[in-house]
């Protein structure tokens, strides 16, 4: 894949993940600002290339979160957001041309 058929992807699956995450808003911020989780956003997509599994993106958002926010892990493990979300980026990765592990 070309640079700038890199960046397109990287563009498409960085606003998928922005969509999601104000969607389901899982801190709560209630902002009409759609770049409120850009942080975790552009964190979580660094280390996409490296998860194998959705119960690798659902500890990654756990991780991340509670550094972002200072929130116990333990409050994310059971939580119905945290999975959900989850289960939309692996979707959304699995359908990317950035997904190294596409048959």
């Amino acid at each position: 894949m070309d640079k700038n058929n890199l960046k397109a992807e990287y563009k498409k699956i960085y606003k998928k993940i922005q969509i999601i995450f104000n969607k389901y808003d899982l801190i709560n911020i209630k902002s009409d600002y759609s770049d409120e989780y850009n942080y975790e956003i552009s964190k979580i997509l660094a280390r996409l290339n490296n998860i194998k599994s959705l119960n690798d993106i659902h500890e990654l958002i756990i991780e991340e979160f509670s550094k972002s926010f200072s929130i116990n892990k333990s409050e994310f493990h059971n939580n119905e957001i945290v999975k959900n979300i989850s289960k939309e980026i692996w979707k959304a990765w699995q359908e990317s041309n950035l997904n190294k592990e596409k048959p």
